[in-house]
């Protein structure tokens, strides 16, 4: 006989934690009847090639083995603030429309953020000496920044992050929004 192993006292769909084959192999030890399902030999043949992709149905009249895919878990906040922060941030401008767009938020980017506003604070101008800079978004799109908007842009990102960091840390209970508005 061939039987199919799952909890019978578990939630059903309960997914299929072994199979057992009484036919070519003596085993010294089995689980309880009541967590065995006897399998026919179609059955018995559709379990490969992906023999952990199985259940059984107890909520069925007869009990039923199926397929069984269940929902990924839910992410955790400190997870989904991770993605976030891989995702980037949409910044909208009140006043310079050109500027809108989606930004990345890696540690590159922030490291060329600061190494911009660091410039902007010692200089009065870009690391390059200019009083512009082209920074691209995450769709490859330029987009022209002078040094006051520069400075909303880096604030924006900065605080986004900051946020982002807040919950992967524990100390924020709620996402930040992923669109921020800069004048």
């Amino acid at each position: 006989m061939q039987y199919a192993y799952y909890l019978s006292n578990s939630t059903s769909p309960s997914q299929v934690r072994g199979w057992y084959d009484n036919t070519t192999t003596t085993y010294t030890n089995m689980p309880d009847d009541s967590d065995l399902y006897l399998l026919n030999a179609v059955q018995w043949d559709a379990r490969f090639p992906n023999t952990s992709e199985w259940a059984i149905n107890t909520t069925t009249d007869p009990i039923t083995l199926e397929t069984y895919n269940p929902a990924p878990p839910a992410l955790s906040l400190s997870e989904q603030a991770q993605i976030a922060l891989s995702n980037g941030v949409t910044i909208t401008s009140s006043s310079t429309s050109s500027l809108n767009g989606t930004y990345d938020c890696g540690s590159a980017t922030q490291d060329h953020i600061q190494s911009e506003i660091l410039s902007i604070i010692l200089n009065g101008s870009f690391a390059d000496g200019t009083t512009t800079v082209l920074w691209l978004d995450m769709a490859n799109t330029s987009h022209t920044y002078n040094v006051v908007e520069f400075k909303s842009f880096a604030g924006a990102i900065g605080q986004y992050v900051a946020a982002l960091f807040k919950v992967i840390q524990g100390t924020l209970t709620s996402l930040p929004a992923s669109t921020v508005s800069i004048p």
